[in-house]
């Protein structure tokens, strides 16, 4: 388990650097934010929360504090790998905006959903359903408040 653990977290530090690096490709957060990097931030914590949240309510099995850092390690690796992704493809600034970043969207889930059954070794559709609702509730306050600002 701590061997999972520690090639996950080797994986997120250098994903984390390329996502730091195209923290805000094309102007995809909002004007508040200070910085690029103090959104990103933000983001990663907000989405953090609320999928921990979401791991609560649909992995019981665990104690708080596990689910806390599944939750952690699983966003800090998959955030900045879509905001990468989303810095390849030019979101904001292209026509397929949408269509590219609800392809994003699907691959974190798929990716999210296989981190989750390897650290739960729950099976793979129910881990598949929650990343869903997870991403889902994430993408959809992420885009309310890119809207909104």
């Amino acid at each position: 388990m701590k061997s999972r653990i520690i090639i996950l977290f080797s994986l997120f530090l250098s994903l984390f650097l390329a996502g730091l690096v195209s923290a805000n490709p094309v102007g995809v957060y909002p004007s508040w934010a200070l910085s690029p990097i103090f959104a990103f931030f933000v983001a990663l914590v907000l989405t953090i929360v609320f999928e921990f949240i979401v791991y609560i309510i649909g992995i019981r099995k665990y104690g708080v504090g596990k689910l806390l850092l599944y939750s952690l390690v699983i966003n800090c690796l998959t955030m900045p790998l879509a905001n990468f992704f989303a810095y390849l493809l030019k979101i904001g600034s292209s026509s397929y905006s949408l269509l590219y970043f609800i392809i994003i969207e699907l691959v974190v889930v798929g990716i999210e959903s296989v981190l989750l059954c390897l650290l739960t070794k729950r099976a793979y559709w129910k881990m598949l359903i929650i990343s869903f609702i997870a991403n889902l509730i994430t993408a959809t306050i992420g885009l309310f408040l890119i809207v909104l600002f």
